[in-house]
């Protein structure tokens, strides 16, 4: 691609970023990170945040982790010394607040993680934890699946600013 091409995308992807962060686990199947990252993209976040182990970009990124500002953390403590004083909002399928009752705060950092879910020091440190309403017998969607119903939730508000 020409250099003057890719100014110009560069610079349109950024002019219409929101305000969200994303944070993630590196997690243990690379194409759902690489799932996550591009729906990240699609819906305009401002940063990603990947904890852990080096992440490496697959197939299922098509191109977006060449568009979004990728942050490597080593941990959960370094992540929430960066964020002090912003509100980190939890995904979480036994989250208090129902995604479509949830008014997102300016600056707000979304924290999405594995199937397992968050250590009870990670929960300690977020402002609130939400989660889908589902209506079906299975517990939780995949994680990539439900990072995009949230960003687009998350989008849909931002647009309404």
């Amino acid at each position: 691609m020409r250099k003057s091409r890719t100014e110009k995308l560069y610079n349109k992807a950024s002019s219409n970023r929101s305000d969200l962060s994303l944070c993630m686990p590196t997690l243990s199947k690379g194409h759902n990170t690489s799932a996550v990252i591009r729906s990240a993209e699609v819906f305009a976040v401002k940063n990603i945040y990947v904890i852990g182990k080096k992440f490496r970009a697959e197939a299922a990124t098509v191109g977006a982790h060449n568009w979004v500002d990728l942050c490597q953390v080593p941990t959960y403590d370094e992540f929430f010394k960066i964020m002090k004083g912003r509100p980190i909002i939890a995904a979480h399928v036994r989250g208090n607040i129902l995604l479509d009752d949830f008014i997102w705060p300016a600056d707000p950092v979304l924290l999405i993680g594995h199937e397992g879910g968050f250590a009870q020091k990670v929960l300690d440190n977020v402002d609130y934890t939400i989660c889908i309403e589902q209506q079906g017998n299975s517990e939780s969607l995949n994680v990539s699946t439900a990072a995009g119903i949230i960003l687009y939730h998350h989008r849909t508000q931002y647009n309404r600013r």
